[in-house]
């Protein structure tokens, strides 16, 4: 039932993902493992999702697009029942999804 559970979050977590990155131009990918999840913009920055991230003006990087805010949550509320962010995985948009690199 575990296992069953965390894949149905994993998957979640890759829709949320996908979504966030189709809305949104100037990011390029998502990227999850080691403890964190982060999307990357076109120009090679790495924003991680957390709840203190900043963007360059000092908001909270959800603030714009209220996605952010449902990933976050999401993370904060299950990471720690099934360890989520141990689990690698990146992709683009429209690209599948890859799980070793």
């Amino acid at each position: 039932m575990h296992e069953e559970c965390r894949a149905i979050a994993l998957s979640k977590i890759e829709k949320i993902a996908r979504r966030i990155l189709k809305k949104n131009d100037n990011l390029n990918e998502f990227v999850m493992g080691m403890g964190m999840a982060s999307f990357d913009d076109k120009e090679g920055e790495m924003m991680e999702m957390q709840t203190s991230c900043l963007d360059s003006n000092g908001r909270r990087v959800y603030e714009d697009v209220p996605e952010f805010k449902e990933l976050i949550d999401f993370l904060d509320e299950w990471d720690g029942i099934y360890s989520l962010t141990g689990e690698t995985m990146r992709f683009t948009a429209e690209g599948p999804k890859k799980t070793e690199w």
